[in-house]
């Protein structure tokens, strides 16, 4: 259970806009030891522990557990989350933004960077059937035809909370804005697609699409750009840890993404 009384340590920038907009009343989606996810119906937040990674949507608390009653009343002040008897202080916490590194740094690294990728990717549960096929037909799609083919085979494909094909296609789309090929902030789901996925993938999904992701995505590419093999390992070993898959879901849509080698047929 979350302490009564706590301040965030750091809250992601896609998170801290979130709140700002909206005080008032928002709800508990669901709740686990280490990680709540929030909603006002329209946006997603994820109150996490202490030792769980940055994220564009998380707001890291200096608590070990956060896990609340779902049915408590929660409401967002301008300095604060209210969660029954639980107070999150948020006033003057640092935000969090992931960098990227240079297109033609990643560029450089592509041959030794996929393998790294493919040993977290390989567990991951459309690296075998009977998602397997599916997934490669959407890559190929991607390249082909554009993102909007490549997400109608991938959202909601798979298991896991966040179904597996949409960390695939977080992790594709994180890489294709890091290498140039997607401005960020230039595809958007469309609703029918939207509809087929719940409100955590679809926030994960936009934050990706945005140019932001995890902070173990972010350090996997700017350590092997950097030419960092050490550092660039130690974060695909962090990013096998996260979640049940989902981990290994998004690096096996980041390792696609680096697989393409012509531009993708169109963004929007």
């Amino acid at each position: 259970m979350i302490q009564r009384q706590v301040r965030s340590h750091v809250i992601g920038s896609f998170a801290a806009a979130a709140l700002a907009r909206s005080t008032g009343a928002w709800r508990v989606l669901a709740t686990f030891p280490t990680a709540t996810y929030l909603t006002d119906g329209t946006d997603t937040v994820v109150l996490t522990a202490r030792d769980v990674a940055p994220g564009p949507i998380h707001v890291t608390t200096g608590s070990d557990l956060v896990a609340v009653d779902p049915r408590d009343e929660m409401v967002v002040t301008a300095d604060r989350l209210v969660i029954g008897a639980h107070t999150i202080d948020i006033s003057e916490t640092p935000q969090w933004l992931g960098s990227l590194p240079a297109a033609s740094d990643l560029l450089t690294v592509r041959e030794t960077l996929g393998p790294a990728l493919d040993r977290v990717a390989g567990t991951s549960a459309l690296a075998a059937e009977p998602f397997a096929a599916r997934a490669r037909s959407a890559f190929d799609a991607a390249g082909r035809r554009g993102p909007d083919a490549m997400a109608e085979l991938l959202i909601g494909l798979g298991p896991g909370l966040t179904p597996a094909g949409d960390d695939a296609l977080a992790g594709f789309l994180i890489v294709s804005i890091a290498m140039g090929r997607i401005v960020p902030g230039s595809w958007r789901m469309h609703r029918t697609l939207a509809r087929r996925t719940n409100a955590m993938s679809r926030a994960y999904i936009q934050c990706a699409a945005e140019g932001q992701a995890i902070a173990h995505v972010h350090h996997v590419l700017l350590g092997a750009a950097r030419g960092d093999r050490a550092a660039r390992d130690a974060a695909c070993h962090a990013l096998a840890g996260v979640g049940g898959t989902s981990g290994a879901d998004i690096a096996f849509g980041m390792s696609a993404g680096l697989s393409i080698r012509t531009d993708l047929a169109r963004t929007h």
